[in-house]
């Protein structure tokens, strides 16, 4: 089952938002990010992979050098809802 799920990401200065596939593979749930490539989460349930899938996303980003002059702290995840 496929399933898309909006993610926001709170930060100190900028809001984003972001548009995740959610599926289930094997008991685990699995979340990737469409506009953020190689940014991915897992989990036991659809908030534990949005949380990590959240994390993943500023990882990526910080990685990149994206989100810095915007105000994304990578050390703050964004809000999953």
């Amino acid at each position: 089952m496929t399933k898309r799920v909006p993610l926001r990401g709170e930060e100190t200065r900028v809001k984003h938002q972001y548009t995740a596939i959610v599926e289930r593979d094997r008991g685990w749930y699995v979340a990737h990010c469409i506009e953020i490539p190689g940014a991915s989460g897992r989990g036991p349930t659809e908030d534990a992979a949005k949380q990590g899938l959240a994390e993943a996303i500023v990882l990526v980003l910080a990685q990149h050098g994206a989100g810095e002059e915007e105000g994304a702290r990578p050390e703050e995840a964004p809000a999953v809802h």
